[in-house]
């Protein structure tokens, strides 16, 4: 995980460098730092169970996602997730304090909750999911503090776009 963080920081310190690709640019080593996410994982092995979701998109046995589209995967995923999950967690503490009978709902369901785990079992997701407050809290954080302006797409064919051209396989940034 610490290989993959020392990656995709080097990859985010490039989005606003001079696009010229030479071994002493931001642009080059950002390149190549993509490529070492997916080589490092591949060199490493596939695990039989995925530990995170580079080994799911490398198991993938389809072999639609090439290592360029697995890379774009996990950039499109890791950049929102940098400065979402803060936005997430404040926008969350700010909601349930402005509500204090939501607080109450919630907070009675996870002691609920609390006392059924105190076998020794550890809360999983599903637990979570198995809350529907917790599941409503959960979920109406996410949709007011959406904050992805974009996705990158791959042109299937030649398309013009406000009379720009983009050709087939060409990768851009569709923003909404």
């Amino acid at each position: 995980m610490e290989l993959l963080k020392k990656h995709f920081q080097k990859f985010i310190s490039s989005l606003m460098s001079l696009p010229i690709k030479l071994p002493i640019t931001k642009l080059y080593q950002s390149l190549q730092a993509k490529n070492k996410i997916i080589l490092g994982k591949r060199n490493n092995g596939i695990y039989k169970v995925p530990e995170d979701v580079v080994d799911v998109f490398l198991s993938d046995a389809s072999e639609k996602l090439t290592d360029d589209l697995i890379v774009d995967n996990i950039i499109d995923m890791m950049i929102p997730g940098e400065d979402l999950v803060p936005l997430l967690m404040t926008l969350a503490t700010k909601y349930l304090l402005d509500c204090a009978i939501a607080l109450q709902q919630l907070t009675g369901n996870l002691k609920l909750k609390k006392l059924q785990d105190q076998h020794g079992e550890s809360l999983s997701w599903t637990d979570y999911l198995s809350l529907p407050f917790t599941q409503t809290v959960i979920s109406e954080t996410l949709r007011m503090g959406n904050i992805i302006i974009g996705v990158m797409r791959k042109a299937l064919k030649d398309v013009e776009i406000k009379r720009a051209l983009n050709t087939k396989r060409v990768v851009c940034v569709c923003k909404f």
